[in-house]
């Protein structure tokens, strides 16, 4: 077997494990519970043959993955530990980090002379839309979740976890806990993801700067000259001043390589796609419910072309 492969099976064998281990926590520790209590196993009968199959298959993916992780370390592979890899790229993305987002900068420019730019300054007060409607959906949500893991543990109470429930007595079990406080943890990883992505980052943009070696003055001027098609997207003489989502980058005319839009369907709404590609391999995407942004984008290059 290939070692892209391998590594393939290693992420699906995380994902399988996590499943089980979902199956284990839920039915299996519940069951395990009874049993200490001294209940007859008769009551628990099911749980425990269903929760017992799922640890079984658990411990069997976890040799089969340090079987493959061993494989992949002789081979020289980068992925020997899947589990850290997989989190790391989620993390990243979720924070937009590293590969994911954020380019390493190295301008060195102070928080004064981000103000006195023009063309920085604008994009540092721009907001990313979607972010903040996340935020504002998940925080009441994350904020509720968290209120059943205090109700659950505090008063020993389901009245957090089953909301549609009329009785106010029923005590929560142990497998209803580790199902909140699951869904809390997961709650506050994405509002958080959500809220640091709020304001729209100009690090991509610090550093296409930095790279394009044209002094910031001179950039200042162009974006004071430039024509907004809308959407946050500014053409210059030459060069193209956006944000897209959390980020926002300038991209030389002359050196983009591709631009693209797809049409999207969501629940029957279309939304639409932007992407431009740099020679380099940079992209910026960028949604929108407007079926021409392309046109408007390749219009308006082609004017600077030919001025």
């Amino acid at each position: 077997m290939t070692t892209e492969k391998l590594e393939d099976t290693a992420i699906a064998c995380v994902v399988i494990a996590l499943v089980e281990l979902c199956g284990v926590m839920f039915v299996f520790v519940p069951a395990l519970m009874d049993w200490s209590k001294g209940i007859p196993l008769k009551e628990y009968r099911m749980d425990a043959c269903i929760g017992g199959t799922c640890l079984l298959l658990w411990m069997v993916t976890l040799i089969i993955q340090l079987i493959i992780s061993h494989i992949l370390k002789k081979r020289g592979s980068m992925f020997v530990h899947p589990v850290m890899g997989l989190v790391k790229d989620i993390w990243q993305f979720s924070f937009q980090l590293g590969e994911w987002g954020d380019k390493k900068v190295e301008d060195h420019l102070s928080r004064q002379d981000i103000r006195k730019s023009l063309l920085l300054r604008h994009f540092s007060q721009r907001i990313n839309l979607r972010a903040t409607a996340v935020a504002v959906v998940m925080t009441p949500v994350f904020i509720l979740s968290l209120f059943g893991v205090i109700v659950a543990y505090a008063r020993n109470s389901s009245a957090g976890i089953n909301l549609f429930s009329r009785s106010t007595v029923e005590s929560a079990d142990i497998g209803g806990k580790i199902f909140i406080t699951l869904i809390c943890v997961c709650l506050f990883f994405v509002d958080v993801a959500a809220l640091v992505r709020v304001r729209v980052k100009i690090g991509n943009l610090r550093a296409d700067i930095a790279e394009s070696g044209i002094l910031i003055k001179d950039l200042d001027q162009e974006f004071r000259n430039s024509q907004c098609i809308g959407h946050d997207i500014w053409i210059g003489e030459k060069h193209i001043f956006m944000s897209g989502g959390g980020q926002s980058y300038m991209f030389s005319i002359d050196d983009i390589y591709e631009i693209d839009q797809k049409d999207i369907r969501g629940n029957n709404i279309p939304y639409y796609m932007l992407t431009i590609t740099a020679l380099t391999g940079e992209q910026a995407n960028l949604i929108s419910f407007d079926s021409h942004m392309k046109e408007k984008l390749v219009e308006a290059i082609g004017r600077e072309k030919e001025a």
